[in-house]
């Protein structure tokens, strides 16, 4: 599987460089030149399968075994999760059962995130070990990415993290999680301003080809594919768990911020797996916006600060994905519309 730049579809990439690299060198964010399309029979052959086991079957779609083995992937996946209890994602019905919940915060810091980043942390030291190189892993944070990166990353012979974290703006918890990191390799920063702010400086800084190329960085955001690679598995996971038969369709809510869940869910939807999205926003509302008109404007410069700071953006940087997502969509489907015209003229 090649991965291609949103700004550039003739520069493309290998994992191992949308792993290490984050960002494409134009500045543009990385997505797989297709999306494998799971059938109805293998969504069925996947149910009663584990959270492992649907991770591991996902990725194995879009990791070629020429850069990390079956095997060594499945190994990489046990050793992602092995802190985390045996049942990694729980399912809880609400009410006649109907409904259900995801609960996605079983990890080390109650966070959603803590899943993506455990299996990033994981495929980032296997290919620098590879290479026989360190790397700089900057992160920019709402809140909860900080200290997700910080647990996932800690201790990593290979890896130094940078987090950036809004004064004022993060939660007790949130920001213990990040600087009571005792390990060598973790240095945070509490800076003034919002994460739109710190998302800025992050990209002014990789912007900086000498720069990143000498100093080897990286992202650990859901800027970087590997995150959004296991938030597409999530899901397929949700959905297998749901009571909605094989086949039809499943509505699910999601929470969003920078709009990497919501893209991982377009993306679950672009490979066939049959769901419908809601997107919640809390008064940080661009997104809302942006789909609803059309228009990026928000009543605020900086984004308001909330009970739920993971949200607390004004500038989703995974909506450049969403947008090529679906403009390729719109394109195809277009193209398939004409030449069904033309077959019938």
């Amino acid at each position: 599987m090649k991965y291609y730049s949103t700004r550039n579809e003739t520069l493309t990439f290998t994992f191992e460089d949308s792993i290490l690299k984050g960002y494409a060198p134009d500045g543009g964010l990385l997505l797989p030149v297709l999306f494998p399309q799971v059938a109805k029979n293998t969504l069925s052959s996947w149910r009663g399968y584990s959270y492992l086991d649907v991770v591991f079957e996902l990725t194995k779609l879009y990791i070629d075994e020429t850069e990390i083995p079956h095997l060594k992937l499945r190994e990489l996946l046990e050793k992602a999760f092995e802190s985390f209890p045996s049942e990694t994602v729980r399912i809880v019905n609400v009410g006649d059962g109907t409904m259900k919940v995801a609960e996605l915060f079983h990890g080390p810091t109650m966070a959603f995130k803590d899943l993506s980043v455990a299996c990033l942390a994981q495929f980032m030291q296997f290919f620098l070990k590879k290479q026989n190189k360190r790397a700089i892993v900057t992160v920019a944070t709402s809140g909860d990415t900080g200290g997700s990166v910080v647990q996932g990353f800690k201790g990593s012979e290979n890896i130094d993290v940078i987090v950036m974290y809004p004064k004022g703006r993060c939660n007790e918890i949130q920001q213990l999680h990040m600087t009571t990191a005792s390990e060598s390799n973790i240095h945070c920063f509490e800076v003034e301003g919002t994460s739109d702010d710190e998302d800025l400086v992050m990209a002014a800084v990789h912007a900086d080809k000498m720069f990143v190329e000498r100093h080897n960085l990286t992202v650990a955001n859901s800027i970087n594919w590997g995150r959004m690679l296991i938030q597409v598995a999530n899901f397929f996971y949700v959905y297998l768990n749901s009571s909605v038969p094989i086949g039809n369709k499943a509505l699910v809510i999601v929470p969003t911020g920078g709009a990497g869940n919501a893209t991982s869910g377009c993306i679950a939807y672009q490979m066939g797996l049959p769901i419908n999205l809601v997107l919640a926003t809390n008064s940080n509302d661009c997104l809302h916006q942006f789909l609803q008109h059309g228009e990026m404007t928000h009543s605020d410069k900086s984004a308001q600060k909330t009970l739920a700071s993971a949200m607390d953006i004004q500038v989703p940087y995974n909506l450049e994905r969403l947008l090529v997502i679906f403009a390729k969509d719109i394109i195809s489907k277009t193209e398939i519309g004409r030449a069904s015209c033309r077959e019938r003229v």
